[in-house]
């Protein structure tokens, strides 16, 4: 019990610590994650067995980090094409597995000793109080993905098995949206002659982009049910 509790504070301190920093040091973060997206963009021609072990790598780590992941789903999207779903779609697996077990494990029965470093009083959230399938799949477009796989891993009576098939079945909307959309960009991006019109006529481009508003509306309205 107590290499419980040392884990789970060593978990809150390192948490606090990478949110002070990434607020202080925002700049910093997001050159050094722009460094490392060209340096494995750079690598696809160059090794091709070290770029699949760098871009294994990269999503193992970021999906279990507290870091937005629209930014990898982008990416993955624009490196790899179609395939870039799967492989987002295989690691936000991994991603809601293992936090949910970390946070089960190490976190739930030692939470409260620890809520003094947490700003927010997670207990006004109607969902940790009786989650069902409705509240769970709806806290997927209100809760950042890292945060609320923590977050329902601290509630009684909540099967990994149910958490992951509803929290998967709602991920895949948007990790499909921003797949696509990575997939346009990459045209603009790296085709010569194609120009921000035929972006903004493409089809590839238009539905997944009214699918990221339509789940914004989403979040809109989780946000006024269950908070």
């Amino acid at each position: 019990m107590k290499s419980n509790q040392a884990i789970s504070l060593i978990f809150f301190l390192i948490l606090i610590s990478f949110s002070v920093f990434f607020i202080l040091e925002y700049s910093k973060v997001i050159l050094f994650t722009e460094k490392t997206f060209l340096f494995i963009l750079s690598s696809k021609d160059k090794n091709f067995v070290e770029f699949i072990f760098f871009i294994i790598l990269l999503n193992f780590i970021y999906f279990l980090t507290p870091l937005p992941v629209t930014i990898i789903l982008l990416f993955n999207g624009f490196i790899l094409g179609f395939i870039g779903f799967f492989l987002s779609a295989f690691f936000l697996s991994i991603g809601i597995i293992l936090t949910f077990i970390f946070s089960n494990y190490f976190l739930k029965n030692n939470f409260s000793k620890f809520l003094f470093l947490i700003p927010l009083q997670l207990k006004k959230y109607k969902f940790i109080k009786n989650p069902n399938n409705f509240s769970i799949f709806f806290s997927r477009f209100l809760i950042p993905f890292f945060f609320n796989n923590v977050i329902f891993g601290l509630c009684d009576n909540l099967k990994l098995k149910r958490f992951y098939a509803v929290s998967f079945l709602a991920e895949l909307p948007a990790a499909f949206a921003y797949n696509s959309i990575g997939m346009s960009l990459s045209s603009f991006v790296l085709k010569e002659g194609y120009k921000i019109k035929d972006l903004f006529v493409d089809i590839n481009f238009l539905i997944p982009l009214l699918l990221v508003f339509f789940i914004i509306f989403v979040s809109s309205y989780a946000k006024k049910k269950y908070i």
